[in-house]
């Protein structure tokens, strides 16, 4: 089993008749004492709109006969089979003196797992086996391999960057039987990864803006709000990545409260060079989107890697097996494993995954798959009780190769999405794939996790299912709305639950009112908090106002007071929140509220309250223009919150019917006097005019000049005025225009004409 589809090669009874398969599953054989082996052809699949058919042949090399051909097999026994018993098989000299087989295992599973072996035999092999174990060998299948190719993020984009890999350490890679590694079936998973130093930036609330996919998941509905709430960080809970390894040394991977070390931490490598590191990059990736400090969902998680797939991003059924039994054997609760990896259905895998969820309590969530075909004709994702996470773009459409149906629990974002890469301890990496989305829902399954350490994987599938936002999510436009079955193609997904991951699953705070509106800058506004449960500790919660864009230190809200402080007798009494609006208005914004505490399941929790800016938006108009009180004057601010109120004052710089919107200013000089207007250090050619009449907008004078602005100037040159006489105790309206309907931040400034000022 690989990242993202594999050919799986089976068994069947031998004396079946011919079987057609309708569907994208294939079936093993489960052996019994009456049945004998076959090693056959197996043809399965429909060859749909969508998915390629599936068909092999067996092997053929001269002079032997497909019975004497030797192949990679996974056999699996019934519990009350001896491990000393399957032990023996593995003796080779034994078990050809014996003349019972003259294979070679490769791995014997003889955990609580699963009982069995894999390696390579002949038909002839399999069946001696089953004979001698009669109806004690409950599952044969073929060990497959896959491997991550390189494609693009949609029909019509072209390949993305390919992602450098070291050659393969392990021995899965390279044993690969041709018709394993020949499938056409699967879709790749798509991988663009690009190194950077600087991958997200700062906001004003002090966090870092998140990717877009944890912008998504913290609330119902478009458009994304450019924040990513969380109240819980998966402190104390455990996900177990069974990937490529991970770059420990990463900067994602450190801990929030500044700590030394990292969270991500050495587990198992099935390849027996105890090594777990990431030496492909997908590993990575898809560890600092589960719980990263900038790109993951749960913050504070502890991530172990168990490093089941090579340099090549290779695996195998057994290797995954084998990466699973070390979890099993070595796991601490609250644990959670995060696959972001699929195959054709192995009832092998699916078994370990059973007994994982049933055996252990370990919640397992896994990639659905990119091959646009059922998720229940795939593993692990198929087996019961998984979570399994199909993808989604930031426009909550299914993505075109996410595969479907309902075995599939959820959707989460899985389109070009930002996280931790591989070229060094800052590198970030964009990837594609289903891969992308189980990491989102391991995350919140963690925040879950962290105030209910005691859930057991059915509570948590159920919880995420629970709370995920239904009837959003609309299927790819290739694929025209196939999700609610109302076009003619082949494949019909309306089985597919139409559920979008939702990570707010519980809140530290009680907040009230939780929208506050603003209509005037006169009116003092107030809310309450309070905690949601009885702290073991005292929670002290800092509120912040985000800064105003054109002045950095300028707070778009006063806030008194600014830190709250709750204690074991106090955390149920409301405290009031006065906030005073600044005078200018900047549309919606959000106060961060931030929780500091010795109780882990408040500190570090961060929650929001949006503030609908509803007041007049000065400088809209010449009837509420921003004041210029005195020169020289600099302000800078964003164009595109205002309306285009006046049309085509300035007929030598816009052209008719492409004026864009305005923002007006006022100023009253005392006595006359010449005054330069600059619009450098804008990021657009902004246009100027100044009239008289607030009632008429006819220019008093439109730009009289091309300004050359400084080198540092993003666009080299400005409209301006030079030398533009105003009269003293006259009003002038400057107005500042985007022509061409430009838009985006402008820089303005008003100061006496340099001819005067030399004067």
């Amino acid at each position: 089993m690989l990242i993202f589809g594999m050919w799986s090669l089976l068994v069947t009874a031998a004396f079946m008749p011919a079987l057609s398969y309708g569907t994208s599953r294939q079936d093993v054989l489960v052996a019994n004492s009456s049945s004998r082996l076959l090693l056959a052809d197996v043809q399965g699949g429909a060859n749909h709109a969508f998915g390629s058919s599936r068909s092999t042949s067996a092997s053929r090399i001269s002079g032997q006969t497909p019975f004497q051909v030797a192949d990679k097999w996974v056999l699996i026994f019934k519990q009350d089979v001896t491990v000393q018993a399957i032990q023996s098989l593995c003796v080779e000299a034994e078990a050809v003196s014996q003349g019972r087989f003259s294979g070679s295992c490769r791995r014997l599973h003889t955990g609580s797992l699963l009982k069995g072996i894999s390696g390579t035999f002949t038909a002839a092999d399999v069946h001696r086996i089953q004979a001698a174990f009669s109806d004690s060998l409950l599952i044969v299948e073929k060990d497959g391999i896959m491997q991550v190719d390189q494609g693009s993020s949609s029909p019509s984009t072209t390949p993305s960057s390919s992602v450098h890999s070291s050659p393969s350490s392990s021995s899965s890679s390279s044993s690969s039987s041709s018709s394993s590694s020949s499938s056409s079936h699967s879709k790749p998973e798509e991988e663009a990864q690009a190194a950077s130093s600087s991958a997200v930036e700062t906001s004003s609330l002090g966090s870092a803006t998140p990717p877009w996919g944890l912008d998504m998941i913290d609330q119902r509905s478009l458009p994304l709000d450019g924040l990513y709430h969380y109240n819980s960080l998966g402190s104390g809970v455990n996900i177990y990545m069974i990937d490529t390894g991970i770059r420990f040394t990463h900067t994602e991977f450190g801990y929030i409260d500044g700590s030394q070390g990292s969270r991500a931490v050495p587990g198992f490598s099935v390849f027996g060079d105890n090594n777990s590191s990431d030496c492909f990059g997908h590993g990575t990736h898809t560890a600092a989107t589960a719980g990263g400090l900038t790109f993951g969902v749960a913050k504070n998680a502890t991530l172990i890697a168990v490093r089941a797939l090579n340099c090549m991003g290779q695996a195998s059924y057994s290797d995954v097996i084998t990466a699973m039994q070390w979890v099993a054997d070595n796991v601490q609760y609250p644990a959670i494993v995060s696959a972001s990896i699929a195959g054709n259905y192995s009832a092998a895998v699916n078994q370990a995954v059973s007994s994982l969820l049933n055996d252990y309590g370990i919640t397992v969530v896994a990639a659905a798959g990119n091959s646009n075909e059922e998720t229940c004709g795939w593993s692990p994702a198929g087996a019961p009780g998984v979570i399994a996470v199909g993808a989604v773009d930031s426009q909550m459409r299914r993505w075109y190769s996410s595969n479907w149906g309902n075995c599939t629990t959820l959707h989460a974002p899985g389109v070009d999405i930002l996280s931790a890469g591989l070229a060094s301890d800052t590198a970030s990496a964009v990837m594609t794939g289903t891969s992308m989305s189980a990491p989102h829902a391991a995350g919140v399954a963690a925040l879950y996790m962290q105030n209910n350490p005691g859930a057991s994987p059915q509570d948590v599938q159920a919880q995420l299912a629970a709370s995920a936002t239904p009837n959003v999510m609309k299927d790819d436009p290739a694929l025209a709305d196939s999700l609610n079955g109302s076009v003619t193609y082949e494949i019909n997904i309306s089985s597919t639950p139409n559920l979008l991951l939702y990570s707010m699953l519980n809140d530290q705070g009680v907040i009230l009112p939780s929208v506050i509106n603003i209509t005037s800058s006169l009116a003092t506004l107030t809310f309450s908090l309070s905690l949601s449960a009885a702290p073991g500790q005292d929670v002290q919660v800092s509120i912040q106002s985000p800064t105003a864009t054109w002045h950095p230190s300028q707070a778009l809200v006063l806030i008194s007071p600014s830190s709250l402080l709750f204690t074991g007798a106090t955390w149920n009494s409301p405290q009031q929140v006065s906030l005073s609006p600044a005078a200018v208005s900047v549309g919606d914004f959000f106060l961060g509220l931030t929780y500091r505490s010795a109780d882990s399941f408040y500190n570090g929790a961060f929650q929001t309250v949006r503030v609908n800016n509803n007041q007049t938006l000065t400088g809209e108009t010449a009837a509420s223009p921003r004041a210029i009180s005195s020169l020289p004057f600099v302000v800078t601010d964003s164009i595109s919150k205002f309306a285009d109120n006046y049309t085509q004052p300035c007929p030598n710089v816009i052209a008719a019917g492409r004026a864009g919107p305005e923002v007006i200013y006022a100023y009253t000089p005392l006595t006359s006097t010449y005054v330069d207007i600059s619009t450098c250090n804008s990021t657009f050619t902004a246009a100027i005019y100044v009239f008289t009449n607030p009632d008429d907008a006819t220019a008093f004078s439109c730009t009289n000049s091309n300004i050359t602005c400084s080198s540092s100037d993003a666009v080299g040159w400005s409209y301006g005025m030079t030398n533009l006489r105003l009269f003293g105790g006259i009003t002038y309206y400057i107005a500042i225009e985007g022509p061409f309907e430009a838009i985006g931040n402008y820089m303005m400034s008003v100061s006496e004409a340099a001819a005067l000022q030399s004067a």
